[in-house]
């Protein structure tokens, strides 16, 4: 399991002993789905929908198609807060 997304969602699941990579650009979050997809040891990716949205249309696709690994949306961080 990998998840993708802001430093506080990737701390936070690192607690729990869940690997993750802190993007901070769509070009950031692409390439990590690259290397996610090659990767045959990673099962499901968990994906903040702040940075689900810098590739929104590659992540809908990959929700519905994929099947290793399966990619899952998490809420993100809460502007405002």
């Amino acid at each position: 399991m990998l998840v993708s997304g802001s430093e506080d969602a990737v701390w936070g699941f690192a607690l729990a002993g869940v690997r993750g990579k802190v993007v901070k650009s769509d070009e950031e979050f692409n390439q990590t789905l690259d290397t996610v997809l090659a990767d045959n040891t990673v099962d499901i990716v968990l994906v903040t929908e702040d940075v689900a949205d810098w590739a929104r249309q590659r992540v809908d696709t990959l929700k519905i198609r994929s099947t290793r690994p399966l990619v899952i949306e998490i809420p993100g961080r809460v502007v405002g807060m």
